[in-house]
């Protein structure tokens, strides 16, 4: 059986998942097998206005504003649904951003650090990390735990 792979055309999103890859797949296969997918989701377009319609309908559909939920409305059991939780100083990094969502399918990810959240470079180059359709909030210490208090989030 061959042991190699050759992957061309490969984007950031591929590089960072293959090398986060290299500890949990076993060949070289596995993983060029593995990184077509995470490619394809870090496909990106600014404007998102000029993203095919059916990408721009799937990002738009996911989640609700809490700016638009009235206060004091609950939703669910007024608790946030945690699917993942990492205390990392990398914050949102490839194998989050991509395996982990997948396995978690996570409707939002909240990034929470006061510096990242007043720097606007880091801030939106978190936020590009993404991988689509899951919104994404880089927010301070203090909005967590106003957010994990608020039933609107339930």
């Amino acid at each position: 059986e061959d042991s190699w792979a050759v992957v061309t055309g490969m984007n950031l999103p591929m590089v960072i998942e293959a090398y986060g890859s290299r500890s949990s797949m076993d060949s070289a296969q596995e993983i060029a097998t593995h990184i077509i997918e995470t490619g394809k989701d870090g496909i990106r377009i600014k404007p998102e206005s000029l993203e095919p319609k059916k990408a721009t309908a799937t990002v738009k559909s996911s989640g609700q504003s809490h700016g638009t939920i009235a206060p004091g409305t609950v939703l669910g059991d007024g608790k946030i649904k945690y699917v993942l939780a990492r205390v990392d100083s990398r914050l949102l990094h490839g194998q989050v951003a991509m395996s982990w969502t997948k396995a978690t399918n996570p409707n939002r990810i909240l990034v929470v650090s006061d510096s990242v959240a007043k720097d606007r470079l880091r801030k939106s180059m978190i936020v590009e990390a993404a991988p689509p359709g899951v919104n994404t909030n880089v927010i301070p210490i203090k909005k967590m735990i106003e957010v994990a208090k608020d039933p609107r989030f339930g």
